[in-house]
């Protein structure tokens, strides 16, 4: 039996990072309105790289409206019924649904529940602030 020589020094420097959703708090800004998120997985937040999570909250009848964006992204539905509005046709999502939009594809998303629709995202990049949102008027 052959033995690997692992370098442990190298496995070792990888830091593994815990991001407790609850010790987060909402952000929200005037241009985005209604539209509150949370950081979890971010280089502006911890030692992350070359990927980003977060959690955004929809209130009842509120939307995100139709954008694109350079990098693909991902949609898990943690909560709620939404519909996602694309250029030909729209769709029901619900909790567990998840969504893969490739970049720059227009989409948008609106609460059609009677709560809150909670939703992580998932950009491959450092930051969700590396993200130009270009919104369709």
């Amino acid at each position: 039996m052959k033995l690997i020589n692992w370098d442990l020094n190298f496995l070792m420097e990888k830091k593994i990072i815990v991001v407790r959703e609850e010790n987060q708090d909402w952000l929200k800004s005037e241009e985005q309105g209604e539209l509150r998120w949370k950081l979890l997985v971010d280089s502006s937040i911890g030692s992350s790289s070359e990927i980003s999570l977060g959690l955004v909250k929809i209130k009842p009848n509120y939307e995100l409206p139709l954008h694109h964006h350079h990098p693909n992204e991902i949609y898990l539905i943690k909560r709620g019924t939404g519909l996602l509005i694309k250029s030909k046709k729209s769709i029901k999502l619900k909790t567990g649904d998840a969504v893969y939009i490739p970049k720059n594809a227009v989409h948008g998303l609106r609460n059609i529940g009677p709560t809150s629709l909670l939703l992580y995202w998932v950009f491959p990049t450092d930051s969700w602030e590396e993200v130009k949102y270009n919104f369709v008027i």
